[in-house]
């Protein structure tokens, strides 16, 4: 599997696990649980094998060594950071500012 490849496959299963939590906290899916969370269990292996966590760990480190803040980071802000398959990061904001970092 390329590099490219395996970045968007971690990206694609934290996006699932987001979701799956979403599911978890809905009442109206309470008669899918046993699902849900049997496809948890299995995102959350391969997430954590592919080094998804350490990821995540070290991207905030570089983003906090770069002087942005924790409510930056999470998306708290109105803005966020989030993966571009074509060339890194991307600045995702409500201001005229927003730009990609190529």
């Amino acid at each position: 599997m390329k590099r490219s490849q395996g970045a968007d496959r971690v990206g694609d299963l934290h996006h699932e696990l987001e979701a799956l939590q979403g599911e978890m906290s809905d009442p109206d899916k309470a008669d899918e649980m046993d699902r849900i969370l049997e496809r948890f269990g299995h995102v959350q292996e391969e997430y954590e094998h592919l080094g998804g966590y350490a990821l995540e760990s070290q991207a905030r480190e570089v983003l906090h060594g770069l002087g942005f803040k924790d409510d930056q980071v999470d998306g708290r802000r109105g803005r966020s950071l989030s993966a571009d398959g074509k060339c890194g990061l991307r600045w995702h904001g409500s201001c005229s500012e927003c730009r990609t970092y190529c």
